[in-house]
């Protein structure tokens, strides 16, 4: 198996593994390591707390194998916690390639190192992915030696510890290695390469190498916590049942009917204030256990109860007799009690008459995790947070940073957040920072809650008032006065600019006048009299015996004629100013395709719409325009061998479009030949009045050609 499926596989076991394990929150975030020993180099010492669980680079101590070594991990802030799950990566790829034997340890120093105070981590749990682990005498894990065979298909080892830390403050973890002695023989095919003596690890080279160290703060702060029993208990039983976080095992007395005489009690290490207490029983499918939870005496105390010392908070569970379903949690809220709901010391008795009780699996604690509002941004600028949250007006983006009390993270998100005023929908999100669009001017209650490992939400609400004022702009103040400041601007520039637009209009008055008269005299005078040689050709030809060939050059001769009036009629429409429209230009090119296509057997479709804006179009940009477009139907005609014209008039984006596409031979493959000085001057016409023009192969067959002139806005 390659290295990178062996690391892929191994990241997946740590997940699982880590997931498994109830009440696992945000990993804790290490600023250094230090090592006694190191066989890498410092970016690779570094590696094993980048918080990316893959190898193979880390904390390695080759070739010093036989000697004990320690390395201490420096947290990036103090750590208050009672749990903290911690989680050893061997992700080398190589068999067997983790330590031996090793215990761990934390400090409150403020500078942690190997010369520091350090005290013993009592630990509550383990477990690895492949090795055995046991709990030596001296409070060490030992992973049982397994065969030192290289072949294998799962290499790489994770190991998850969870230890009480007891005390608030820690400011580092240390780990330390203690080298171990193989008993067996070698393999002879590797007996040259294994280390005589002690060594940190059953692999082949008596070496390991630490890719990842994790640790992870619990939410259930009972995790753990050493519980004393006043009297024996039935069978082997133990106390510490209540609090080992596995609710398959359970304790209860031995004598089945001490009743009030007997109690547990749970030390949890200092004075936590508590949001929510939740009681778990046995769960085995036998229904009769399960009322050895009922009338249950839940006492909570600040220091160590004696007949002097009154609880705190005392609450008769199930008063009634009841008794949770299987499997289902019983959760105390202090609404639920009688006094402060805090305490270090938990006493559980029962009043029940029922046998064997109390009957405990589990006893999880929760912390009040009350969230508190680190920073608050409006558009990236820091805003003051003393009293009522006030947002600038016009702002786009708010960012929140909350800050959330105690460990534990629950497991579909760090907290839920609402905006009454917006709507009272709670939103769940995956982390303190919450990044929202400004809402709507007006006044809001900002609410914040944060969540446990076990699912359920803290009873504490953080809750702000915050204010969004409307903008300025948005006030009738600033409508009033822009509405003046608008008519006292418009009068003066009426003043100013209609003097000149009265010298304009005259003159594009006057230029339309003699753009009218011209365009007149030419169909009046001129149209006339081609008309009347026109009609002069055919009376001749009616009037008088011809020969055939005198005959056919009359008749081209009135043709020729025709066509001029034809072209003086297009002139015409060219020069009169009452022509400038967009709809007039999309009529004459729609009429002149229809009327230059039929001739020539060539089936031509029109694409426009009925109506079109009123948008002038300049003498110029139409006369280019439509020399451009006599051009692309000529080439049609005359090279395409198209059975088929498509034409499409659009408006698209301030630009008139205009599409020719045939169904014909298509361009030539090389850019030369006949038509090549026609496609250029189409080019030219239509740039010299900021348009353009495109050529290109349609995919079923033919050309398309586009070509686009700006329009006045």
């Amino acid at each position: 198996m390659s290295f990178p499926i062996r690391r892929r596989l191994a990241a997946a076991a740590t997940a699982l593994l880590a997931g498994a394990l109830p009440g696992k929150a945000e990993p804790i975030e290490f600023r250094s390591v230090e090592a006694s020993f190191h066989g890498g180099s410092t970016e690779e010492l570094l590696e094993c707390i980048d918080g990316i669980e893959a190898g193979p680079h880390g904390w390695r101590v080759a070739p010093q194998v036989g000697e004990p070594h320690s390395a201490v991990f420096r947290t990036a802030a103090p750590l208050s916690a009672n749990a903290v799950q911690l989680t050893l990566c061997f992700l080398s790829g190589r068999f067997n390639n983790a330590i031996a034997e090793f215990a761990v340890s934390a400090t409150t120093d403020a500078d942690p190192s190997l010369a520091g105070r350090w005290e013993p981590l009592r630990i509550v749990r383990f477990r690895a992915e492949r090795a055995k682990l046991t709990r030596t005498a001296d409070n060490h894990l030992r992973a049982k030696e397994t065969t030192r065979e290289i072949r294998g298909m799962e290499a790489d080892d994770v190991y998850s510890v969870t230890v009480r830390t007891e005390r608030d403050g820690i400011t580092g973890f240390r780990l330390d290695v203690f080298p171990v002695t193989h008993e067996g023989p070698s393999p002879p095919e590797h007996e040259e390469i294994f280390p005589s003596g002690p060594v940190a690890s059953w692999g082949i080279y008596g070496d390991f190498i630490l890719t990842e160290f994790r640790a992870e703060p619990l939410g259930n702060v009972a995790l753990g916590a050493p519980v004393k029993a006043t009297h024996p208990l039935a069978g082997n039983m133990q106390p510490s049942a209540l609090t080992d976080g596995l609710p398959s095992t359970f304790s209860h007395p031995q004598d089945p009917d001490l009743g009030t005489n007997f109690h547990f009690e749970i030390d949890l290490g200092r004075v936590v204030e508590m949001d929510h207490l939740t009681l778990r029983g046995r769960n085995d499918g036998v229904r009769e256990n399960y009322n050895r939870l009922s009338q249950l005496l839940v006492q909570l105390y600040d220091r160590e109860p004696a007949d002097e010392v009154k609880p705190v908070w005392q609450r008769l569970h199930r008063a009634d007799g009841s008794f949770p379903d299987e499997g289902m949690p019983d959760v105390l809220r202090p609404a639920k009690g009688e006094g402060e709901f805090r305490g270090r010391y938990i006493r559980l008795s029962t009043n029940s008459t029922v046998r064997l009780s109390p009957q405990i699996a589990e006893v999880e604690v929760y912390e009040t995790r009350t969230p508190t509002l680190a920073c608050l941004l409006a558009d990236g600028r820091v805003l003051p947070m003393a009293g009522h949250l006030s947002v600038p007006a016009g702002s786009r983006q708010l960012s929140f940073e909350f800050r959330i009390s105690h460990s534990g993270k629950a497991p579909k998100g760090a907290l839920r957040w609402r905006l009454e005023g917006m709507g009272s929908d709670w939103q769940s999100s995956p982390s303190a920072v919450l990044s929202i669009p400004c809402p709507r001017p007006g006044s809001y209650v900002l609410q914040a809650q944060a969540g446990h490992s076990d699912g359920l939400w803290d009873a504490t609400i953080f809750s702000r008032t915050m204010n969004v004022p409307q903008p300025f702009v948005e006030t009738p103040a600033f409508r009033w006065l822009a509405a003046t400041g608008a008519l006292l601007a418009g009068a003066f520039l009426v003043m100013i600019f209609t003097r000149r637009n009265i010298v304009a209009l005259k003159t594009q008055s006057a230029l339309a006048e003699e753009r009218t008269r011209i365009a007149r005299d030419m169909h009046d005078e001129v149209g006339a009299r081609l008309s009347q040689l026109v009609m002069l050709h055919d009376v001749f030809a009616r009037e008088h015996t011809l020969p055939e060939a005198a005959r056919e050059d009359l008749r081209q001769l009135s043709l020729n004629t025709q066509q001029a009036v034809t072209s003086l009629d297009e002139v015409v429409w060219m020069v009169n100013p009452q022509n400038d429209t967009l709809a007039s230009m999309a009529e004459f090119l729609a009429h002149y395709a229809s009327g230059y296509l039929e001739p020539a057997h060539i089936a031509c479709r029109i694409h426009a719409p009925i109506d079109w804006p009123a948008l002038e179009v300049r003498a110029q940009v139409r006369h280019e325009l439509v020399c451009a477009f006599k051009e692309a139907l000529q080439n049609v005609v005359k090279h395409a061998r198209a059975r088929e014209v498509a034409i499409t008039l659009r408006r698209e984006a301030g630009e008139f479009v205009v599409t020719v596409a045939d169904d014909g031979c298509g361009l030539p493959e090389v850019p030369g030949g006949l038509g090549k000085d026609g496609l250029a001057n189409m080019k030219t016409r239509l740039a010299c009045v900021g348009g353009t023009c495109e050529f290109s192969q349609r995919p079923t067959g033919g050309t398309e050609v586009t070509m686009r002139v700006p329009l006045p806005r």
